[in-house]
């Protein structure tokens, strides 16, 4: 089930809008920002700014516990020398979305 959430403002894409409301997909753990609701959906209405998940660049997956790191509220981690092996099978609902950034 898609639902919508719309703040006072909204910050996302570099650029602070205002009548945008963010859909939500539970499925996917995706937001959208959208100008136009269908008609039959509701949305749910919260004060001042909404800003996109945070995310910690500097995290080492294997050896701390994703699930708490994902409760304390960051949506996304860097891991920074994880086996590419083990670090695909930590992509699951309730944990933060991650990425390698390329070595250098």
């Amino acid at each position: 089930m898609t639902s919508y959430v719309q703040a006072a403002t909204l910050w996302w894409d570099g650029r602070l809008r205002t009548g945008v409301a963010l859909r939500l997909d539970p499925a996917t753990g995706t937001a959208t920002p959208v100008t136009e609701v269908p008609a039959a959906e509701s949305i749910r209405t919260l004060p001042g700014t909404l800003l996109p998940g945070l995310v910690d660049a500097h995290v080492h997956a294997g050896l701390v516990d994703l699930a708490t790191v994902r409760a304390g509220g960051i949506a996304g981690v860097w891991d920074l020398g994880g086996v590419p092996s083990f670090l695909a099978g930590l992509t699951q609902p309730g944990l933060p979305a991650f990425a390698m950034p390329d070595r250098f």
